[in-house]
């Protein structure tokens, strides 16, 4: 077996297999809260604020770019 930073690539395997088989079986419980539900919610309300007050496509491209 050859060896990556360390760790044989056996291990590495054995190591990925561990945590698909625990990920099967936990999981994410749905309650916990998930950095992408938080990035959604954020593009959300910034796009409701922006087509408030922006009502051209051209005012639209400088509003998104304001918060981008």
């Amino acid at each position: 077996m050859s060896v990556v930073d360390g760790m044989t690539v056996g291990g590495i395997i054995l190591g990925w297999i561990a945590a698909w088989i625990l990920d099967a079986f936990i999981g994410d419980p749905q309650h916990w809260p998930h950095p992408v539900r938080w990035i959604g919610t954020m593009i959300t309300r910034m796009q409701s604020q922006i087509r408030a007050y922006c009502h051209t496509p051209e005012s639209l491209r400088w509003g998104a770019g304001c918060y981008g």
